[in-house]
């Protein structure tokens, strides 16, 4: 673990060196910033004009800036969830891309149930529907919901055994 550390003066010399750098050697690269957005926020406006002037769709920077705009609607519709429009964030969900996502749908309904555990009904009646179109992606859920009670099992974490 302290071979993984960086410093602060590594940290700052990976942001100082702007795009000139970006090799998968890179610093930038090794602390997880993305090529275009260096992991901040983009304005909807700026990040639609970047996909627009990216003529391969199959390039690098095409399919990272597409996969940041699903992280960030999965993501979104996970926090507004509540029990009031469930019924309009459910056809919202299954107009994004949860084949390719559905990691990320799980990743962020694990995340929601942890940070806001009385939503916990409304998160299990939106992967009960999810899981009705798409069975793997309740499979996956299932699997990792699994993991995380058997590392917290295994460590004796209680608080995180509260929360299961």
């Amino acid at each position: 673990m302290a071979a993984m550390a960086i410093s602060m003066s590594q940290r700052r010399l990976a942001t100082e060196d702007g795009c000139k750098n970006s090799g998968p050697n890179s610093r930038r690269h090794y602390l997880g910033h993305d090529d275009e957005t260096h992991g901040v926020y983009m304005p909807p406006f700026k990040l639609s004009r970047m996909m627009k002037q990216v003529d391969d769709k199959r390039s690098v920077e095409y399919q990272r800036l597409t996969w940041d705009a699903l992280r960030k609607s999965i993501n979104g519709l996970a926090n507004k969830l509540n029990v009031t429009n469930i019924k309009y964030i459910i056809p919202e969900i299954f107009t994004e891309n949860l084949i390719r996502g559905r990691g990320l749908f799980c990743q962020s309904c694990m995340k929601s149930q942890t940070a806001s555990p009385w939503f916990t009904n409304v998160l299990a009646a939106l992967v009960a529907v999810v899981n009705t179109k798409f069975p793997e992606v309740g499979q996956l859920l299932l699997g990792r919901l699994v993991l995380q009670f058997q590392r917290a099992f295994d460590l004796k974490d209680k608080p995180q055994l509260q929360f299961q």
